[in-house]
């Protein structure tokens, strides 16, 4: 794999007529205007395989006032800033960043500013304006950790497949967070939509995830929308998961040849203020499982609502192959021939007198928002954490319930050093202050860890506190036998949050009642999420608590302060190796709520015995060893509402 470094458009475009696969073009930080790949292009631009267009610096990256790709192929975007800026005589379906037939395309890591309207009507001045991503007829696109912001629309994708969202922030969108129309092979997951600035003087029908059907003679189908967070915040009411079919409900398609097909919605967590909370109109094949749908007012803070005003679960009556099970939300669906409709729980905030209302459902805590955010969680012994029900946000977790635990499984034994001795099996440490990481069986001093204290390195609210560049995680993608051992206490009881992770392979987090959530996403698998049973990793501060994650022999188990905690079955290798870009980082990279607490030592290795869970690096904390000369500075990184009116009306998105 070559790299190539250019500072201008012109060297970019002689840069990928070069290219013979594999490249990477640094982009030196500046404006390169408009960059268009046609049949103009004096190159061929179906490309060869895996061409990254990256900045150089994420942290100053390059900016594309617009991009216009039909045709292209095989075209990576990583770290870029798409910065639409408002002129007057723009549509407001403009589109300045267009992918149009477009195979094998990726953008991630990437910011996509968008605009306020001015000087163009009372509806739209003060709104954004223009789509953020438009993507058409293309295959095998991936969307992923992007930043979209003051658009009209956030993303539309209309006749793709193989289609991957993930991961992405969208927020502070007028009208829709994301459009699809026919569509086939779409994971939708992990992303956060929230806190839109709507326009109610226009007639816009917001959405945060629409599908529709109208203009397309093809449905949607083998669509996946889990895990996602939908979260009216501080912002305006929206629709949230709309679906409608509106050639089969306007009886201008037969259901046999237009009804969309193998369609799972799972584990999303919905807090909004309008009744399509999640509606599906005629679908064969549908599953609504574990999801929450709630009500939350956003801005506008009106007392006693009306039921347009609570979100709902609905699913049109000609749906067939229909199961609706453990969702927690006002209103349901009644059971039709072959449907299952079970275990679902049906709650209410509007009168605490009667039953299921949120106060006896959810923790007193989590019914106020924190900084707008919206995270009802349920409370011990509730009926929701008798059955389950809901996401697992709302369940207190970060990842699915754990097994059993077998108290009598023996603990692994061997001893883990406390300095860094060459081994073939060690990765990555933190020793005296330091992360050490291994060449071979070369040790290798990564430099200091930021935010040290004499409690070990202190976790910011935000954001990433400290990375390790991918090159040094590397042979950690493909392995099955992986141990990581750290040492954590939380700063404030009920500290709750992200502490690590490498994206594509694993993810450590702690539950809001104090329990340790791994994740461990498998390559070509699914993934395994274990989660412990009464670690109180929470219930006290400044309580050490010695943690190990070990992965062998077709085992994940979790140690507690000696105690094996929790286990499960995990077969296959750890993946990643479709995110070779993604390094690792302690908290979130996507800004979200990291554990208010220290980690004091912290060790992954590969191939060994499988760790103790009374190791000598845990029983030792390094910060006690620490140089603080060698802390840094934190690393950067019956209304209207309620009427079936389709929102993308304007074909002009479609054209």
């Amino acid at each position: 794999m070559s790299t190539i470094n250019v500072s201008n458009l012109s060297q970019l475009y002689t840069a990928l007529g070069s290219c013979k696969g594999g490249e990477t073009i640094l982009l030196s930080s500046g404006n390169y205007g408009e960059f268009r790949l046609d049949r103009q292009t004096d190159f061929d631009i179906n490309l060869p395989p895996n061409i990254t267009i990256k900045s150089a610096d994420p942290s100053r990256p390059a900016v594309f006032d617009s991009v216009i790709a039909r045709g292209a192929s095989n075209l990576t975007f990583d770290s870029i800033k798409f910065d639409y800026e408002f002129e007057a005589g723009d549509p407001i379906t403009y589109r300045p960043f267009t992918f149009d037939v477009c195979d094998n395309l990726t953008i991630r890591n990437s910011t996509f500013d968008g605009d306020l309207a001015s000087g163009v009507s009372a509806t739209a001045n003060g709104f954004g304006y223009g789509v953020g991503l438009f993507v058409r007829g293309s295959a095998g696109v991936v969307i992923e950790n992007n930043e979209i912001f003051d658009f009209y629309r956030g993303m539309v994708h209309t006749g793709n497949s193989k289609l991957t969202v993930r991961d992405n922030d969208i927020h502070s969108i007028r009208m829709d967070g994301m459009n699809f129309s026919a569509v086939q092979d779409v994971l939708i997951e992990g992303n956060h939509i929230h806190d839109f600035k709507r326009s109610y003087a226009s007639v816009d029908h917001a959405d945060m995830i629409q599908f529709f059907t109208t203009g397309t003679v093809v449905p949607s189908k083998n669509i996946t929308i889990r895990d996602n967070v939908l979260d009216i915040g501080d912002g305006g009411w929206t629709q949230s998961i709309f679906m409608r079919n509106e050639e089969v409900d306007l009886g201008r398609k037969s259901f046999a040849a237009m009804a969309y097909q193998n369609i799972l919605i799972e584990n999303n967590t919905v807090t909004n203020s309008h009744a399509h909370g999640i509606t599906v109109g005629e679908t064969n094949g549908l599953t609504i499982r574990n999801n929450s749908v709630l009500r939350a007012d956003g801005e506008f803070d009106d007392g006693k609502d009306s039921g347009v005003e609570i979100p709902r679960i609905s699913v049109a009556s000609g749906s067939q192959n229909v199961v609706v099970t453990k969702n927690i939300t006002a209103y349901l669906p009644d059971a039709r021939a072959g449907w299952t409709v079970a275990d679902n729980i049906v709650a209410q905030d509007q009168d605490a007198t009667k039953a299921n209302h949120y106060s006896k459902l959810f923790t007193a805590a989590s019914l106020t928002d924190a900084a707008g955010e919206h995270v009802f969680v349920a409370l011990t012994g509730s009926e929701i954490d008798k059955l389950n029900a809901g996401s697992l946000l709302t369940q207190g977790l970060s990842g699915a319930v754990a097994k059993p635990v077998d108290p009598t499984t023996p603990a692994p034994d061997v001893d883990v050093p406390q300095v860094p001795t060459a081994s073939e099996t060690d990765v990555l440490k933190l020793v005296s202050g330091r992360f050490v990481g291994w060449d071979g069986t070369e040790s290798v001093d990564l430099g200091a860890a930021p935010s040290m204290t004499s409690d070990g390195m202190q976790l910011t609210a935000k954001g990433v506190t400290a990375r390790v560049d991918r090159q040094h995680m590397d042979e950690v993608v493909g392995t099955d036998d992986m141990m990581i051992a750290f040492k954590l206490d939380a700063d404030a009881a009920g500290a709750a949050g992200e502490l690590f992770r490498m994206h594509g392979s694993f993810l450590a987090s702690v539950t809001s009642t104090g329990e340790l959530n791994f994740r461990i996403q498998r390559e070509g698998d699914t993934t395994v999420s274990l989660t412990t049973k009464g670690a109180a990793l929470n219930a006290t501060a400044g309580k050490d608590h010695s943690i190990v994650v070990n992965l062998e022999d077709g085992k994940l188990q979790i140690w507690v302060d000696d105690k094996l905690a929790a286990q499960t079955d995990c077969d296959g290798v750890v993946g990643g190796s479709r995110f070779g870009s993604h390094d690792m980082v302690f908290g979130s990279p996507w800004d979200r709520a990291n554990f208010n607490g220290d980690i004091s030592a912290f060790e992954i290795t590969l191939g060994g015995e499988g760790p103790a869970a009374s190791s000598d690096v845990l029983s030792a904390s390094s910060a006690q060893e620490q140089d603080l000369d060698y802390a840094v500075a934190d690393l950067t990184e019956d209304d209207a509402r309620f009427d079936l009116v389709p929102s993308h009306q304007d074909t002009g998105l479609m054209a």
